[in-house]
């Protein structure tokens, strides 16, 4: 079935291409908005990543799983669009203060509390590790660190953290 489907794309089958946008639009828009944290960033990626894909269909073979590739791809441009997002500090504060949910006072209290607590650079660590898994290595080259700066600063900052929110009875 998947070789079949696989033939369909590579001869740029209309109906094809249509089943497989909608079979997985919305998995894909659902892989990027969860790193990104902005609706916008996730549609642009999304139509990025099918119009990649559907152009790169003669590269498939027939045992390709479409949606690991369709996830996968979506993921490598979230990811990418993250990190030119980040480099603008205003923008890894807006997400920061989206991790914390939709409710008001725990957004104001997150980010008073890494403000407060933690360098702007720290509290980047902590969000690239926790919110968005990025290793140590992608860390340490994001923020031009070494890796081991980038392990020590993450695990000082937790416990920083930790200690804050133990004092408040957290």
């Amino acid at each position: 079935m998947s070789g079949t489907l696989i033939k369909k794309l590579q001869r740029k089958d209309q109906k094809c291409i249509e089943d497989v946008f909608n079979q997985y639009k919305s998995l894909v828009f659902y892989t990027c908005y969860n790193i990104l944290n902005s609706r916008e960033d996730a549609e642009d990626i999304l139509q990025e990543v099918f119009i990649e894909f559907f152009n790169n269909a003669s590269k498939l073979n027939a045992k390709t799983d479409i949606k690991l590739a369709l996830v996968s791809l979506a993921k490598r441009r979230a990811i990418d669009q993250y990190r030119k997002n980040a480099k603008n500090p205003e923008v890894l504060s807006e997400d920061i203060e989206s991790y914390a949910g939709n409710n008001p006072e725990s957004e104001l209290n997150l980010s008073i509390t890494l403000h407060n607590l933690l360098s702007p650079q720290d509290a980047k660590i902590l969000v690239l590790k926790i919110v968005y898994d990025f290793t140590f290595n992608e860390i340490a080259e994001e923020l031009n660190l070494t890796i081991g700066e980038s392990q020590s600063r993450y695990y000082k900052n937790i416990k920083v953290l930790k200690k804050h929110y133990k004092e408040l009875g957290l």
